[in-house]
């Protein structure tokens, strides 16, 4: 296991407790209580030394692309709705380059996986799982952390 970088808690929600990285603490716990499932996150870093990024970034894991895409369900009709979709970018032919139009957006990815030897599949689901990934811009982890602790409230609301 590698060494922690940042500052954690462990967190509880239900039957699921993990070490999470303080500045995602609420956030993590609001997915929890949504039923959005988790496998790692980190609150931010700079990246690698072979890549370094000018802004930290932070990511979270999801064990299957439906808890991805009930995060992203999240932002429906926010001011960060937007922020899901890929950056664009213009291609420049003098330089044969392309350059990012506006702000970063999230980095979104899937990443396909075997299923572990003690999984159980149901009969006919295919013999692979998903992982899905979200990278966002550290300096939007408030705004993030806001928007989904507010609909967990709604949702606990709405069941009461």
């Amino acid at each position: 296991m590698g060494v922690r970088r940042h500052e954690a808690k462990v967190v509880t929600v239900g039957d699921r407790s993990a070490e999470i990285d303080l500045e995602l603490v609420d956030l993590i716990e609001a997915l929890w209580s949504m039923g959005i499932d988790t496998l790692f996150s980190c609150q931010g870093s700079c990246g690698p030394a072979h890549d370094p990024q000018p802004e930290p970034w932070g990511y979270i894991l999801f064990p299957d692309v439906e808890d991805l895409r009930a995060f992203l369900v999240c932002f429906d009709g926010t001011e960060l709705s937007g922020r899901r979709f890929a950056q664009r970018h213009e291609w420049n032919p003098e330089t044969g380059t392309r350059t990012p139009v506006g702000p970063p957006r999230w980095k979104i990815a899937a990443t396909v996986k075997p299923p572990e030897d003690d999984e159980a599949l149901e009969t006919g689901a295919p013999e692979f799982r998903f992982w899905g990934r979200i990278g966002f811009l550290q300096a939007e982890l408030a705004e993030i952390t806001r928007i989904v602790c507010q609909r967990a409230a709604d949702q606990r609301s709405t069941a009461a």
